[in-house]
């Protein structure tokens, strides 16, 4: 199975459906803002308050720390075993490309996983 871009096709869209574009694309950049707005308030409140709940007027937060181990890989490999470790190990695609060609890729492909992405792209008036 060939991989890439597939050809894109020109649709007619009508009129109703061209507002949910629309509309999707403006709730696409409303999100961006409050994204951004809500990492840099999340910023400042770990650097003024730390750990701990802490009380605004409307709203109370809880700042937990999170530890996750890093595991080893080879650790994990010897305990256990080659068959088990195989089941649960993944192979991350994007640090794959940096020593395989696109061609040793698809060789090595065993199925592929299809998901759907909308990206959104401002007209120009």
């Amino acid at each position: 199975m060939k991989r890439g871009l597939k050809q894109k096709k020109k649709l007619v869209v009508k009129k109703e459906e061209k507002s949910i574009i629309d509309r999707y694309g403006e709730l696409n950049e409303m999100l961006k803002k409050l994204q951004k707005e809500r990492d840099d308030l999340r910023k400042k409140i770990l650097s003024y308050y730390g750990e701990g709940i802490h009380k605004g007027n409307n709203y109370t937060i809880n700042v937990t720390k999170v530890v996750s181990p890093i595991l080893s890989v080879v650790g994990v490999y010897k305990k256990l075993g080659l068959k088990k470790f195989l089941s649960v190990v993944s192979v991350s695609l994007e640090k794959v490309k940096q020593y395989l060609t696109s061609e040793e890729i698809e060789k090595l492909s065993e199925g592929e996983r299809e998901t759907f992405r909308v990206n959104v792209i401002k007209e120009k008036k």
